[in-house]
């Protein structure tokens, strides 16, 4: 692994807000992801992955998936929620809902990407297609959506990649597209995705070309964590190196903005629908944060989490959801 350079990213500067934690909720095992329900802005989905080591036992990986309904009443800004019945699972290394409008699914449909080496879909609480990796040894942490919901790309601890139908969990095709661990896949359009690695690349792929090669490729000084595509043409990408950029993907040469560090590394990049100009960061053993697009400079930081913020999500135009591992904690949380 390559030495996380530290020339291009200056320390965060201090005109930020500080925000408070409106409610939290104990998620009892390590909590990683929270997705809200693109169809129904009131669901949300919180997974958990706990690794269990005991002395001549094999090593054993559970997951929950809670799912909850919140309430966020901008009037007196207070939030609520209310915990419905969940899915006990595989550890869950990623999540994500079946895309808004996609003709690939029920409006219900989410997947995970799951430490048994296998993704899996469900429909509600129910599993309808489990897709396993083609060296199942493996863990899969990572899941993509394509836009149209009805194929799925999903991603190895060793640097496979796989296309599969998602409906009929039929796998098309499967290549190392990575030397190192594969912890992001996502969706750009209908025919190019992007995959971030350990290796300290991400690359672009395009299904009309095959996966040979990859039609982009850039280097960073850490592992590629997250990919987010943005707004015209632009992509949002974060590092292990603690900050987090946008580029243009026809030419991810230089990027177009670029952070300072945020103490952390940038697992999750969510930009606000309702306000494209902020997005919400989480960045691991910095916390959570709420950036300003044009500049990345921090405009709301939270910092009440006492271990790595993996997960983020928008519940309306001002409150967010954060969760964090090893204290096992949801917070809800405003910003400006």
């Amino acid at each position: 692994k390559a030495t996380v350079s530290v020339l291009n990213c200056l320390s965060v500067g201090t005109k930020m807000a500080a925000a408070d934690s409106l409610l939290s909720w104990d998620t009892v095992r390590p909590a990683d992801m929270v997705e809200v329900n693109p169809n129904d802005a009131a669901e949300l989905l919180v997974a958990t992955y706990l690794l269990v080591e005991e002395d001549g036992e094999p090593q054993r990986r559970y997951g929950t998936v809670h799912r909850m309904r919140v309430a966020d009443d901008a009037a007196d800004g207070a939030v609520a929620m209310t915990l419905e019945e969940g899915v006990e699972t595989t550890g869950v290394f990623d999540m994500k809902w079946r895309p808004r409008g996609g003709d690939g699914g029920d409006a219900g449909t989410w997947g995970i990407a799951g430490a048994d080496g296998s993704a899996h879909i469900f429909t509600g609480n129910t599993c309808v297609s489990s897709i396993a990796l083609e060296d199942a040894s493996q863990c899969c942490l990572s899941i993509g959506w394509k836009p149209d919901g009805g194929s799925i790309t999903y991603a190895s601890q060793s640097g496979e990649v796989s296309l599969a139908d998602a409906a009929t969990g039929d796998r098309e095709a499967s290549w190392q597209a990575h030397d190192h661990e594969v912890w992001v896949t996502t969706w750009l359009d209908d025919h190019v995705f992007g995959t971030g690695s350990d290796d300290c690349s991400l690359r672009l792929w395009d299904t009309r070309v095959g996966f040979d090669i990859s039609i982009a490729k850039r280097r960073f000084d850490a592992g590629v964590t997250a990919i987010t595509p943005y707004k015209n043409g632009t992509v949002l990408v974060g590092s292990y190196d603690e900050c987090l950029y946008t580029f243009n993907t026809a030419r991810l040469k230089t990027p177009l903005v670029a952070s300072s560090q945020l103490g952390g590394g940038v697992w999750r990049v969510k930009p606000s629908q309702a306000n494209p100009d902020q997005i919400l960061v989480a960045a691991m053993h910095g916390g959570g944060y709420v950036v300003d697009a044009s500049t990345h400079e921090p405009v709301t930081h939270f910092t009440h989490h006492k271990s790595m913020v993996y997960g983020c999500e928008w519940v309306s135009p001002r409150t967010v959801a954060t969760c964090s591992f090893y204290d096992k904690i949801l917070h809800f949380w405003r910003t400006e």
